[in-house]
């Protein structure tokens, strides 16, 4: 935004100055006598410049594009992250024909940005923990039920899970690469689904969640024949995803702040200009991965510290924290074939740690 913005202002001032001579030597032409009907002096003016002046006016267009481009790129993020009704500044970035326009919607858009809060509330720096088998899948221990029935207990249930077909994971020529264990993160509170217990970020009382990082710890006994203290795995986050609102919501906005990623799209390259940005990723996976290293059995209480960042990872920043998840345990690291791997029939449960942002919410 800063170089855009200077190279903007350089542009104005060349434009500003290409008017100004452009007017005195139009003036110059109406009040020259012309000796012949033959002889035209501003054409002969533009003969003798135009491949200078036409590469300024081609440079002066690109740059314009590219400015407004970022411009309108800068209006969606401040829309998403401080909740913006989207409309007016957009259609002000569309229509902006000249610097000036554009310097108006940087000042509007400074105005907004420094605020600093969300629907009048300040965000702030949270964490929160959760047991994936209790909180998340929310199994429960159904050892007491009669001879007969489904008598196992929550541990059980949660090892059943972790080990089953329906959750291996194969590559496209059919190669086993892993478990895939899917779960969801969702305000139950408001969506009326569940028990969120006491965890402030399942009861929906919060709103505009943005994911900092993820921290996991694997928690069980014997869970690998090596002296590992830890194991990487993979925790995936769905493109499409979603937080609160803080204010009440439009019908037009719907229930949720809904919004989504494709990671194969460079927004910064321009169809017509192009521009040195990159290139995207090949690849339009549904779901980014963030490689998280997970430490065997941390304690409750340290991995509930406001300071734990073991293991931690931040691929997934900035995104909207509910979604839909899942936890890749790679092929690689498990006891497969008699290996040392990890034993996943000794995994008790999977802890989740989130630090993400979020504002307090002003409508239930």
């Amino acid at each position: 935004m800063s170089k855009a913005l200077l190279k903007i202002r350089n542009a104005k001032a060349e434009v500003a100055r290409l008017l100004k001579e452009g007017r005195y030597r139009a003036g110059a032409a109406e009040t020259q006598q012309r000796m012949s009907l033959f002889h035209d002096i501003w054409k002969d003016l533009w003969a003798g410049t135009e491949a200078s002046y036409k590469g300024k006016v081609e440079t002066y267009r690109r740059k314009m594009r590219l400015a407004q481009r970022m411009l309108y790129l800068s209006v969606r993020a401040v829309e998403y992250e401080l909740q913006v009704p989207r409309g007016t500044l957009r259609r002000s970035v569309l229509q902006a024909r000249t610097p000036a326009d554009m310097d108006q919607i940087v000042t509007q858009l400074e105005a907004i940005i420094g605020s600093g809060n969300i629907g009048g509330q300040t965000p702030g720096n949270r964490h929160v923990e959760f047991s994936l088998r209790n909180t998340l899948l929310q199994l429960a221990d159904r050892s007491d039920l009669p001879d007969g029935l489904n008598t196992m207990t929550d541990i059980e249930r949660f090892r059943a899970i972790l080990t089953s077909p329906r959750f291996a994971h194969y590559d496209a020529d059919g190669v086993y690469k892993g478990q895939l264990i899917p779960f969801s993160v969702v305000p139950m509170g408001t969506l009326g689904i569940g028990d969120p217990g006491s965890v402030a970020l399942l009861t929906g009382h919060e709103c505009a969640e943005r994911t900092w990082s993820i921290a996991l710890s694997l928690q069980g006994t014997g869970l690998t024949d090596y002296n590992n203290t830890h194991l990487q795995l993979g925790v995936l986050h769905k493109n499409d995803f979603y937080s609160q609102w803080c204010l009440p919501p439009s019908d037009e906005q719907g229930e949720m702040q809904i919004a989504s990623v494709r990671p194969s799209r460079n927004l910064f390259l321009d169809p017509v200009w192009g521009g040195d940005f990159g290139t995207a990723n090949p690849s339009d996976s549904d779901y980014v991965i963030s490689l998280v290293d997970s430490y065997f059995n941390v304690s409750w209480e340290d991995f509930s510290s406001p300071e734990y960042t073991a293991g931690s990872d931040t691929a997934l920043a900035c995104r909207g924290l509910y979604g839909e998840y899942a936890i890749f345990i790679p092929a690689q690291i498990l006891n497969i074939e008699y290996s040392d791997g990890l034993s996943l029939l000794n995994v008790d449960d999977i802890w989740i740690r989130f630090d993400y942002v979020s504002a307090a919410k002003q409508w239930q």
